[in-house]
């Protein structure tokens, strides 16, 4: 079979080969871009959802399957908002071309809130967007009613839009204690309140705090009715006569007893002026004996002093000269010091350009051994295009494979000392000359895997540079 194909091979033109050769790039090439699209695809979607979802919005869906790099979002948003909101950050995400989207707005009703007083009782019902609403509620009314006398009806739903009037409902709730089967029913559109109290003067209070904590319109049916004082009240006046009594004898005792204090507060104050003059004269004559014996005292320093500061004279004297032959002592020192810090620099320096000498001296080793590489490769295989084109050969592939080798190879010395390859050829025709710089270049570069950015084109010319200031490879006819 092999002898079969090698003979049909055989019997194709160069025209055929040529035809085949780039129906088969071709293929390759669109399966590198499907390839690539995908993955762009994929990081885009990726990253879109990933921002979504960081902002809160993880309603929102993209989708990105068979659109390159349009977006196309897709969820139900809690309100236009969040769907702008949403299609904003998304247009912002780099790569993303174009946004377009089938989101819908999530269509919401009213919270309702009914309370209701029966005796002792209050009873709450309606419904709310999220528990802590009802939380917020129950708490409120527990505290102002009790814990046993609250029965809870309140429920949770999603389709519920958020109360705004809900401060202003729980504070008319709270103030409608004082009145009797007060009831009340919220919502987004109306406000009802009713119940009975004792006077024009508690309506009117309730209805200004009301209006007041709701800041809306309310419909009212509130009665008055006026009541006479109960048992419990006419006991309450009674004790409320009986502490004011209380407090008159209370007041009249404290009288009398701010008086007595007053005049034990003069006798105290009599005999304390006394003790102080006695104390004064006291503190005068100790005075006297502290001052003279302190003229004594200071006269006895003084000559202490006198002799001490004599003594340390001589002390400071001794001590100056023992520090003046130290100190030139210690110049002497400094000297030799510094004579043998000297003569150490200069050695350092000296080893030094031993060693920069040595490692210029190995790199340009380097780069005579890539160079000559170079020149072997090339120098021992025949012209790798064919004549006057610039389609490389069949047989040229491995040459190109081993260049590629010895380029990457080189690539760290050419970073180190700056250097690029020149490529150069000497076809007479300076169109084919550069056309086969560019073909060679991108087929070591793309095919044979040589490390980017280390090939140039240099000028067409007929003669072949081996220095080792810039490396370079001729291309022959």
């Amino acid at each position: 079979m092999i002898k079969d194909l090698c003979r049909i091979g055989s019997r194709l033109s160069l025209n055929h080969w040529m035809r085949w050769a780039g129906l088969g790039f071709l293929g390759l090439l669109i399966l590198t871009l499907v390839t690539r699209c995908n993955s762009i695809e994929n990081d885009i979607q990726q990253r879109t959802d990933k921002d979504l979802n960081a902002a809160g919005m993880s309603w929102a869906k993209s989708d990105l399957d068979g659109r390159g790099r349009d977006v196309m979002l897709t969820g139900v948003a809690p309100s236009e908002t969040s769907k702008m909101n949403a299609i904003t950050l998304v247009e912002n995400i780099d790569g993303v071309r174009q946004v377009s989207h089938d989101i819908s707005i999530k269509q919401y009703v009213s919270s309702t809130f009914s309370f209701k007083q029966t005796d002792a009782k209050v009873h709450l019902s309606g419904i709310f967007p999220n528990q802590a609403s009802i939380d917020r509620t129950i708490t409120k009314a527990r505290e102002v009613y009790g814990d046993d006398n609250v029965v809870n009806e309140l429920t949770v739903s999603d389709s519920a839009s958020k109360p705004a009037w809900l401060a202003g409902a729980v504070g008319v709730m709270a103030a409608m204690k004082v009145a009797e089967d007060f009831s009340m029913d919220a919502s987004d559109d109306v406000l009802t309140i009713s119940g009975v109290v004792e006077s024009e003067e508690a309506k009117t209070l309730l209805l200004t705090q009301a209006k007041a904590d709701l800041r809306k319109d309310i419909t009212e049916s509130i009665k008055v009715v006026k009541k006479g004082p109960t048992p419990a009240e006419l006991a309450v006046e009674a004790s409320r006569l009986a502490e004011i009594d209380r407090l008159a004898m209370l007041a009249k005792e404290e009288r009398i007893a701010e008086q007595a204090a007053a005049l034990k507060l003069a006798e105290e104050e009599r005999l304390a002026e006394k003790k102080r003059l006695a104390a004064e004269a006291e503190l005068l004559r100790l005075a006297e004996e502290k001052r003279q014996a302190e003229e004594a005292e200071l006269a006895r320093l003084a000559e202490e002093k006198r002799l001490a500061a004599e003594a340390e004279l001589a002390r400071l004297t001794e001590e100056k000269r023992l520090a003046d032959e130290a100190q030139k002592i210690a110049v002497l020192e400094r000297i030799a010091a510094a004579e043998k810090a000297r003569l150490a620099k200069l050695e350092a320096i000296r080893m030094a350009e031993q060693q920069a000498l040595a490692a210029a001296q190995k790199q340009r080793n380097l780069l005579v051994s890539c160079q000559a590489n170079l020149n072997h490769l090339l120098d021992s295989n025949t012209s790798l295009f064919y004549d006057g084109t610039s389609t490389i050969k069949g047989t040229s592939y491995p040459v190109l494979a081993m260049l590629a080798v010895q380029i990457n190879g080189c690539s760290e010395v050419l970073h180190q000392n700056n250097q690029l390859i020149d490529i150069q050829a000497t076809d007479n025709n300076i169109a084919i000359a550069k056309a086969r710089q560019s073909t060679v270049i991108s087929y070591l570069e793309n095919i044979n895997g040589a490390h980017r950015g280390l090939l140039r084109m240099g000028q067409p010319t007929s003669a072949t540079s081996n220095g080792t200031s810039q490396l370079t490879f001729t291309l022959s006819k």
